[in-house]
């Protein structure tokens, strides 16, 4: 039993680190730069996230459109969360960990959402460390 808390707890620090190089790393800098996610996030595509922007561009056709632009509006919108997760190093860490914990251990999704803010606490463990 005691086992699997050690392997939990390394696992912990794993994605803290990896959380932590997701923001400093040159690599992941470059393909941010790359994919449009670096922040401050791009104004243009902000404002092509918006309904009303596509309304006032072609207001006719905003209606024949709308599927289109709805899923349009929806892979914006999710490229902005995007954006902001991967500005976080707590965010970031928290979901690599709980990825490594349900591919790695086997454990059922929700124990891993539970084991998961321990990546968060690793994070703040490492700060105070480096510091």
């Amino acid at each position: 039993m005691a086992e699997i808390f050690i392997v939990i707890f390394v696992l912990s620090l794993i994605s803290a680190v990896l959380g932590i190089q997701m923001q400093e790393s040159v690599l992941s800098l470059r393909v941010k730069k790359a994919l449009y996610l670096k922040q401050p996030y791009n104004q243009r595509l902000f404002t092509l996230s918006k309904f009303r922007t596509w309304w006032d561009f072609m207001p006719r056709l905003f209606i024949l459109l709308l599927p289109l632009i709805f899923v349009f509006v929806l892979v914006l919108k999710f490229h902005y969360f995007l954006s902001e997760l991967l500005d976080c190093t707590y965010c970031t860490s928290f979901h690599i960990m709980w990825i490594i914990t349900y591919l790695t251990l086997g454990i059922p999704l929700v124990a891993c959402f539970i084991t998961a803010p321990l990546g968060i606490l690793s994070v703040y463990f490492i700060e105070k460390v480096r510091r």
